[in-house]
């Protein structure tokens, strides 16, 4: 006589093997449209799993506190004075490892770059964007740097200053410059079998959805 072999659906596997909530996105308040950046002391950074590509570049910088980041297929264990680079395409996941945090993160949309295309170009031709590379090891004169300069975008964005989008630029690039300058990547691990089975199932629903989406528009 056979046997039925149990099937655990996903969302309970994903809670019983992989301890975030499983797709549980993280929704930030976007102020202004195309970007947005944040304190993390003040809005801290809760676990998720992002399931889906992203429509913004994401950066931050971690002054306190420890966690665990997933850019695709590659796991990253973060600790004060690192910075991490994500790009839109990359499915993404965040776990808090301890009740400190400080430092900074920002969100920016290609289309804040519109008058800007060299910036949009330099963001993705920017080497840190790739899973890989995504987190720099930075030194502590170069983390106050960069910190100062999140501090400064923060100020400007909340600022009434009419050139304040030239100066979040200027300091944009400074970070990325100064990051480059540090260019050493932290050493990432490969990803646990219970998340890369979670990964790959969002990517074939994401690409079954985009193929979906696809022939519907050209009906």
């Amino acid at each position: 006589m056979e046997k039925d072999v149990p099937r655990l659906g996903l969302e309970s596997f994903a809670n019983e093997n992989f301890k975030v909530p499983f797709l549980n996105v993280e929704l930030y308040p976007l102020d202004a449209k195309y970007f947005s950046v944040e304190n993390r002391e003040r809005y801290p950074v809760k676990d998720y799993i992002s399931p889906n590509r992203r429509q913004f570049y994401k950066i931050f910088h971690m002054t306190a506190g420890t966690g665990v980041l997933t850019v695709g297929l590659h796991q990253y264990l973060m600790n004060a004075g690192e910075i991490a680079f994500l790009h839109p395409d990359e499915i993404m996941s965040w776990q808090t490892t301890s009740a400190e945090t400080g430092g900074h993160f920002c969100l920016i949309h290609p289309a804040y770059f519109t008058q800007e295309t060299h910036l949009l170009q330099l963001f993705r031709n920017y080497p840190f964007f790739q899973p890989a590379n995504a987190v720099i090891q930075l030194t502590e004169q170069q983390s106050v740097n960069i910190n100062r300069s999140f501090e400064l975008i923060w100020e400007e964005d909340r600022g009434q200053n009419e050139d304040k989008k030239q100066a979040i630029l200027l300091h944009l690039q400074m970070i990325l410059l100064e990051s480059q300058r540090a260019g050493r990547n932290l050493v990432n691990s490969a990803v646990p079998d219970n998340y890369r089975y979670i990964h790959g199932f969002l990517s074939l629903l994401e690409t079954n959805f985009q193929v979906k989406r696809r022939m519907t528009l050209l009906r």
